[in-house]
């Protein structure tokens, strides 16, 4: 495959030749300059191109030292979801704010003069393009092609989970938390983010498999419905699930697998704990 990485004014970055069955490690440059810190409106967006189907993975970092140098005590990763997947329809998912690490959403426009309306779950703090939002005030931003919309959570509690996002083209759509405590109150925290997938992928029915086990801990998981009085029961059942309107979630812990079944689409959402 020849793997081609340019930004969003289509300078290519990286270009790279990938072997049938091979790995390869392609590493972004990343200036300070380019972190996220607050809500806004960026230039930070990527776009891959290949000549053959592959699979691409996000890494944030992948090593244990970033390119200045300096040590970096956390990591995360996402599976990249193709053009072919991405939508205009999301609920997103992300964990809970706590201490200064706010819960985030970002959301890359596939186009240009794309029209991106959100209803926060939770209020969201102002930034770069970004005024300050009320949790459930709808807010329409134009983000151009490659440009990454970021949400961040106003103060500890906040979490975007379950923020409403229509657009008029196709995006893409990451959560998460800076450094996360999974539950919060945990000794640490942990960075964390995924790429949600759009709402026409969630389905009614879900099995549900355990971490491998370090310990004695439980997994976390949160069920997200789609739409209003949805009815989700689990089997062997773990916990008596409230009915669900749209945007809403429920969090629960267990130790084993099980089987999750619903009335209407939801999303399920596993975290580790620690």
């Amino acid at each position: 495959a020849h793997v081609v990485v340019a930004d969003r004014d289509g300078n290519v970055i990286l270009e790279r030749d990938v072997e049938p069955l091979a790995v390869e490690s392609l590493v972004m440059p990343h200036p300070r300059t380019m972190n996220i810190n607050s809500s806004s409106i960026t230039n930070f967006g990527f776009r891959i191109e290949t000549d053959v189907p592959i699979t691409a993975y996000q890494f944030n970092p992948l090593q244990r030292y970033d390119q200045m140098g300096q040590s970096v005590a956390s990591n995360d990763a996402s599976l990249l979801l193709p053009d072919s997947a991405l939508d205009t329809f999301f609920i997103g998912a992300a964990f809970t704010h706590w201490g200064s690490y706010a819960s985030f959403l970002s959301i890359v426009s596939t186009e240009d003069d794309n029209e991106i309306t959100v209803t926060p779950s939770t209020a969201v703090q102002a930034g770069d393009n970004v005024p300050a939002l009320s949790a459930g005030q709808e807010h329409t931003f134009v983000v151009h092609r490659g440009q990454v919309l970021t949400l961040k959570s106003r103060s500890a509690g906040g979490d975007l989970t379950g923020t409403i996002i229509n657009s008029t083209e196709n995006v893409g759509v990451y959560g998460g938390v800076d450094c996360a405590q999974t539950p919060v109150g945990a000794s640490y925290c942990d960075h964390i983010e995924e790429k949600i997938f759009p709402v026409r992928a969630w389905d009614t029915e879900y099995y549900a498999t355990k971490f491998a086990t370090r310990g004695i801990e439980s997994d976390i998981w949160r069920i997200v419905a789609s739409q209003d009085q949805t009815v989700i029961t689990t089997s062997p059942m773990q916990v008596a699930i409230p009915v669900l309107n749209r945007g809403e979630f429920f969090e629960f812990t267990g130790t084993e697998d099980f089987k999750i079944e619903a009335d209407a689409p939801v999303l399920v959402v596993q975290y580790m704990t620690g």
